[in-house]
């Protein structure tokens, strides 16, 4: 277990264990994940339509694709439900933002970077409309 402490109370850190999203077609989740962003995939269930009803308030049967690296899980509801719009988005780590943008436009996957004074920051969009923003982090 890992602790810090914050004034007089001791803490337990809070470790992020996975992510959700949501993904059209099980085709574009393991072109996006596995082609653009190198997590493999690892495994795959199926959420039933009752524990569906009582996790997330939604009728019906859907697959879940899990794609892990050892350091992010994320896990992709296969579903035509897509990403509301909104400020939602999730923080990835990249060896290289300009090798991942080339394989977004490889996959037809859209890409864009946003001017932030004297930085440019680098956003990533998949097929279910979730948000991903992309930090160049050297091995």
């Amino acid at each position: 277990m890992i602790y810090y402490r914050c004034g007089d109370i001791v803490w337990f850190m809070v470790l992020v264990n996975h992510v959700g999203v949501s993904c059209p077609s099980r085709r574009e989740a393991e072109a996006f994940f596995t082609q653009v962003l190198g997590l493999p995939l690892v495994r795959s269930f199926v959420v039933s339509s009752e524990l569906g009803l009582r996790i997330f308030g939604l009728l019906g049967e859907v697959e879940v694709l899990v794609f892990d690296n050892g350091q992010v899980k994320i896990e992709v509801f296969v579903t035509a439900h897509k990403a509301a719009l909104g400020y939602a988005h999730l923080g990835v780590d990249v060896e290289d933002v300009s090798q991942v943008f080339d394989r977004c436009r490889k996959h037809n996957v859209e890409c864009f970077a946003v001017p932030r004074g004297e930085k440019q920051l680098f956003f990533v969009r998949d097929s279910g409309g979730n948000l991903y923003e992309l930090s160049e982090k050297k091995p």
